[in-house]
């Protein structure tokens, strides 16, 4: 039995809500298949067998599935693992299902930070030197749209025109 902030076979309970942590297995999980994971709740522990499931991969509506998907393929590094029609997914490594996009016949991009036509979602993307990520994400296709007060990111829309950051500086290790 689990009891809170008690290690179980090389796994250690994370005290970042919903994190997982573990020394040994695969995909997170430890041999024996169990993880203590966090609720956010000071304190409240259960295993990762009580969860419903577990996010396999992020999907992004968009005109041209290919092209964007090797938009992203340039900029994290990944490789295209999967592509039938109008579904392209892609991944650090074969079979990886990380991020997926599909074809929106009728697609109307978002437009940051207009709350007319909403980012309903973004990525933040790491980085260790800002000014020469910017420049290689503008060699891609990205475009620069600067906001008011950006400490520690900048905002750049894909050649898709979903929004998405570029991460620097102190790293949150919470």
């Amino acid at each position: 039995m689990t009891t809170p902030f008690q290690a179980v076979d090389g796994c250690i309970p994370d005290s970042r809500p919903f994190a997982l942590s573990c020394r040994a297995g695969l995909a997170g999980l430890a041999p024996h298949g169990r993880v203590a994971m966090s609720s956010g709740v000071c304190g409240e522990w259960w295993d990762a067998l009580s969860v419903i499931g577990h996010i396999e991969k992020t999907v992004i509506d968009c005109p041209d599935p290919r092209a964007l998907a090797e938009f992203y393929c340039q900029v994290l590094g990944m490789r295209v693992n999967e592509d039938i029609d109008d579904w392209v997914v892609i991944g650090a490594a074969p079979g990886r299902r990380q991020l997926a996009f599909q074809r929106a016949a009728k697609w109307v991009p978002p437009r940051w930070p207009d709350p007319a036509y909403p980012q309903q979602l973004h990525l933040d993307i790491r980085v260790d030197d800002a000014d020469r990520a910017e420049h290689e994400l503008l060699a891609l296709g990205a475009t620069r749209v600067p906001g008011e007060r950006e400490t520690g990111f900048r905002v750049f829309t894909d050649p898709a025109g979903h929004p998405f950051c570029i991460v620097f500086g102190r790293k949150n290790t919470g």
